[in-house]
Formats: C-alpha cells, structure tokens, sequence
C-alpha cells in the first residue's frame, strides 16, 4: 500500500547505513596513521626498519651509512681494516655503539666484524653467554659435554653456571665418560645433548644441531659451538659483507644475523 514501506526497502536502506559507517571508519583511521607518521618519523622509520630484520645485506648497507659516536660507520670501518685495530683508527667504541643501534631495533642475534686479510680486527657479538678472558668459552648450566672442559668462570652471571670451552684435545686428555667422535665434517662432537620429557635430544646451551645422523648410543647428536660460521653452516643465519676499499688496502664489514 502507498505510504507503506516494504521489507526490501528496510533491507536496501540498513546495507547503506552499514557501508557508510564502515567507511567513516576506515576514513577515520587512515587520517590517524597518516597523522602519526607525520608527527613522529622515528616510529615509522622503526616500523620499516623491522621488515629488514632478517635481510642482513640490508642492514650492512643501513649500518655503512650510519653515523655512530663522531663519524660514519664505513669511515671508522675503513680506518679499522688499514691500521689493524679499532684503537688505532680512533674508534674503539664502534663495538659498544654497535651493540647499542642493533638493541634499540630488537634484532634477537648478530655478528658484526671487520676483517682483513683473513684476520680479524674488531667484532660486535648479540651473544651474551661467551666467558673466560679472550671470550673463549660458554657460559653453561650442568656439565660441559663431549669435547668441552671447564675454565675460570668470570662473567657467567648465575653461580649455577660453568665456563666451557670447546677443546676436544684437552678433553680427551682428561678422565672422561665417552671418546671424542668428531661429525658434521669436523664442526661438531657426538655429544650426550639433552632431551626433555616428550621431546627430542637436543643440544647443551650454546651448542647447536649440526642435524647429521653420524652419532648413535651414548652420545646420539651432532653438536658443534653456536659460532657464527657454524650457525650459517645449518642455515640458521644469513651473511652479508660490505667491501672495505682504501689504496691498496682492502677489507670487509660483515654482518650476520639469524
């Protein structure tokens, strides 16, 4: 009847109201993303900057251009692989201002090193369970395992744990439960591992899976140092370098990340 509105008007008219609320919304929070990033560039650099994480080239080229402390990274990197120190080039806190840049980012594992000539000359390491005086060893809860003997304990922070290093002579040359098998190509020890309830054998703290089948018995898994090498070796991180040119000198920025 006229006058009378009929159920399919009802319908037509709330599937309006309905499309019409949802864009106000979606206008709505547009404008404050929009706004957000205009008021604050840290946040939406911090919010790219995540997307990277896992790129290490990536984050070798965003780390070269960086400035930390007095100069650009590539520049103290530079002086580095020349004179064959960072206190030599004047920039012995590289590693600490490292460090710091890769934390306010969250990225959980990194390598940093500037290298020359097969040699080492400065390092920035995530891992916070190396021990002994030159770092050799690992800070581990219970016993050292296979190929493993304990040395000075002086930065571990818990008193329930020890410092071990990985020595298979010096092992082997003490009085041991098992013999020293090496596996995975000479990276790791056919080691007792652990294996909690329900779950299967794994490696002691600070050593990894090096996933081979070699070991059985006693001592049924695989295990090498989490190094940076041997967690590229299993696919557990990724490398990237950076050359490092200057006259005739040349060397490398690497960076790792798992």
């Amino acid at each position: 009847m006229k006058g009378l509105s009929m159920p399919e008007d009802i319908g037509m008219t709330l599937i309006l109201l309905v499309v019409v609320m949802m864009m106000v919304v979606m206008v709505f929070f547009i404008y404050i993303e929009i706004f957000l990033k205009i008021g604050n560039d840290q946040s939406a650099y911090s919010i790219d900057f995540v997307s990277i994480a896992n790129k290490p080239y990536l984050v070798a080229d965003v780390l070269a251009y960086t400035k930390l402390g007095d100069r650009q990274v590539l520049e103290q990197a530079i002086e580095i692989a020349a004179t064959g120190s960072a206190e030599n080039a004047g920039a012995a806190g590289l590693p600490e201002n490292l460090t710091n840049f890769m934390k306010v980012y969250g990225t959980r594992e990194y390598y940093i090193s500037i290298k020359s000539n097969g040699r080492e000359f400065m390092n920035a390491d995530s891992n916070e369970y190396k021990c002994g005086a030159d770092d050799e060893g690992w800070c581990v809860f219970g016993d050292c395992d296979v190929g493993r003997v304990e040395i000075s304990n002086d930065k571990c922070v818990s008193a329930w744990q020890k410092c071990c290093k990985e020595d298979k002579a010096a092992y082997a040359a003490t009085v041991n439960k098992h013999p020293v098998v090496t596996c995975g190509g000479g990276r790791g020890v056919c080691s007792e591992g652990v294996k909690p309830l329900f779950q299967r054998w794994t490696c002691t703290q600070n050593r990894i899976d090096i996933g081979t089948q070699e070991c059985t018995g006693t001592t049924p898994i695989c295990c090498a140092p989490k190094t940076e090498d041997n967690q590229i070796a299993v696919g557990n991180a990724a490398k990237a370098s950076v050359p490092l040119l200057y006259k005739l000198n040349y060397g490398i920025l690497e960076v790792s990340i798992k």
